[in-house]
């Protein structure tokens, strides 16, 4: 058998449970589009829930939904803005 079954749900669990404790924190958010492209957004988390997180784009207050899945898998990034004064500059299923 590959791997534990149960550690990709701790991974998931880990992540949300970083992201909830984010809420109102600015963050580049990193996302595919295709083969090279690339596509980031200025933005903040607002909102956690059970399999996705949402955040407002700060140029024009849209706001976008992401899942655990996305940032697990290293589709979309979360790069702390330079102007936030926590340490760990990056979130992503690495950290």
């Amino acid at each position: 058998m590959l791997g534990n079954p149960i550690s990709g749900k701790n991974n998931l669990l880990k992540i949300k449970n970083d992201i909830q404790n984010l809420i109102g924190t600015s963050f580049n958010v990193e996302c595919g589009r295709g083969v090279r492209q690339k596509i980031y957004k200025d933005c903040t988390i607002t909102n956690v829930y059970k399999n996705v997180f949402t955040v407002q784009q700060v140029e024009n207050n849209r706001v976008a939904s992401y899942s655990y899945v996305d940032l697990l898998a290293g589709q979309v990034r979360l790069v702390k803005n330079n102007n936030n004064n926590n340490n760990n500059n990056n979130l992503n299923s690495d950290s």
